[in-house]
């Protein structure tokens, strides 16, 4: 049962002999959301969510009261608002890289002395595999079904896999190929009006709130400048870090110190063997276009900690953060170009060990010529769950951990 309502909104219904509890929009009304009631269905939607998931971390009192302002401010406020699904859709060309997390993180969970078990999805998760049946035969009515059975053939192991997922973890259902697009499955069979969850012996009710999770492979931000740590250590505490220039023609960079032209990824690897963390200096919108989960994973491996940008776009902040690397902005009318930066400088980062939503701190940028400017930033940690994902490198590790606690 969630461990706050500070609405006293919570109610109870009776429905053929079985209780449920529901979270009461008028009642939130009656108890300090006036107003509630002049808000757009979908964000009366969202405010449900949060009054039902509210445990003053991931959804706090402030949270609630900013979307109910929403009639007042129409969304100027840009508030976070941490919803939670009830259940999530997901197709093949995203499905198959979650279920491999999962799977790595029951390995982790072995490792770490806990039980593999334990790692299930939180909320029911559809898997709809249509993004790969090709037609090679057509025009005869036997189409369809040898189409369908030269998929089995060509990807049988991925399918195996995927069957694998669905016998092994709860919470997680596969429809095979040639059922149809993951909306039309979705409507024709999977959709409920009301989903309810067993939680501390009650049942709770809650709206259909979909995610569906579609597929992309993002570009990263054209603008984009990525620099090298030169510092042999970097800790939460105390970050050194030197940069190294990228080329006008892209995907090329300019390896520090020794001033070899490289591939961007054969740079990446030459700092990794030698122990140098790397930030990215970055424009306007970072991110645009890469919202998806892998652009920040592809950030990640590349051995990226920081990025510095002068804005971010909203859902890649959030999964930079997923992925332990620590997002910061520049004042207004600061960028790397104001700066005057080449790559041949170095950077300094201190005061991160305790990472807070929205800090301030000021960088050190040593020049080539050795004179230092300082530059004030704001952390672009937002929420109060995210320093315990940056703190773990990522909401996997912590989840993990949290597990195997």
């Amino acid at each position: 049962m969630t461990a706050l309502d500070s609405f006293t909104c919570q109610r109870t219904l009776d429905v053929h002999g079985r209780r449920y509890t529901y979270f009461s929009l008028p009642e939130a009304a009656k108890n300090g959301l006036a107003g509630i009631s002049r808000l757009p269905f979908s964000l009366k939607v969202l405010l449900e969510n949060l009054l039902r998931f509210e445990d003053g971390q991931s959804v706090t009192r402030a949270n609630i009261e900013a979307l109910a302002k929403w009639t007042e401010d129409r969304g100027s406020a840009a508030a976070e608002i941490g919803f939670r699904p009830s259940r999530v859709l997901i197709q093949d060309f995203t499905g198959v890289p979650a279920l491999v997390d999962l799977a790595a993180m029951r390995d982790g969970m072995q490792k770490l002395g806990g039980d593999p078990a334990k790692i299930n999805p939180l909320v029911p998760v559809d898997l709809v595999i249509d993004h790969s049946v090709v037609v090679d035969h057509f025009g005869n009515p036997q189409a369809l079904h040898d189409n369908v059975a030269r998929e089995y053939e060509q990807n049988g192991e991925r399918y195996n896999f995927l069957k694998w997922g669905q016998g092994t973890f709860a919470n997680f259902r596969v429809v095979p190929p040639g059922t149809g697009i993951c909306h039309q499955v979705n409507l024709e069979y999977l959709a409920q009006t009301v989903w309810t969850t067993e939680r501390d012996g009650l049942s709770i009710a809650k709206t259909n709130f979909l995610t569906a999770l579609e597929g992309e492979y993002g570009k990263q931000d054209q603008a984009t400048k990525q620099f090298a740590v030169e510092g042999k250590e970097f800790s939460h505490g105390h970050v050194v870090i030197a940069a190294g220039g990228v080329t006008p023609e892209g995907g090329w960079a300019v390896h520090q110190p020794s001033g070899e032209r490289l591939s961007i990824f054969d740079a990446a690897m030459h700092y990794q063997r030698d122990n140098v963390p790397l930030v990215v200096f970055a424009g306007i919108e970072y991110g645009n276009g890469s919202s998806r989960d892998w652009a920040a994973k592809g950030t990640k491996l590349l051995g990226v900690r920081a990025v510095i940008a002068q804005s971010f776009e909203r859902i890649h902040r959030s999964n930079l953060v997923g992925m332990g690397i620590l997002p910061f902005v520049f004042d207004d009318g600061t960028s790397w170009k104001s700066l005057g930066l080449t790559g041949a400088e170095q950077v300094s980062i201190k005061g991160i060990a305790d990472i807070t939503p929205g800090q301030r701190i000021t960088i050190d940028i040593t020049m080539a010529d050795g004179t230092v400017k300082q530059v004030p930033l704001t952390c672009r940690i937002d929420t109060l769950d995210e320093p315990n994902y940056y703190k773990h490198g990522g909401i996997l590790p912590y989840v993990l951990r949290q597990l195997a606690a």
